[in-house]
């Protein structure tokens, strides 16, 4: 199976498709010095714009999202978990008298 991926995947290398860039713009520079001329440093290409997303600050905003609801309603989570512990209890004792 692996054979086969590598082999619908693979196509026959043509090196003239490829430029060097890197080579091309080293030249122009090795050229200009030999000219005696000024070099003028190309501003850096702008970077592209990215959709990344920062999963750290997601995540930390959940979690400061659940502890503020958690802090604002405590008591109505304490009250539910007093009345099912009483429930409980009541059951239990309910059952051992009968």
């Amino acid at each position: 199976m692996a054979q086969s991926l590598i082999e619908s995947m693979s196509d026959v290398w043509e090196p003239e498709k490829y430029r060097d860039e890197y080579r091309t713009a080293l030249m122009e520079i090795i050229e200009q010095k030999a000219q005696h001329k000024e070099i003028v440093a190309k501003a850096p290409a702008a970077p592209t714009p990215t959709n990344v997303v920062d999963l750290v600050k997601v995540l930390q905003d959940s979690l400061n999202r659940t502890q503020s609801a958690k802090q604002k309603r405590p008591s109505a989570q304490d009250g539910a978990r007093r009345s099912t512990n009483t429930l409980v209890k009541q059951r239990r004792r309910a059952g051992a008298l009968g």
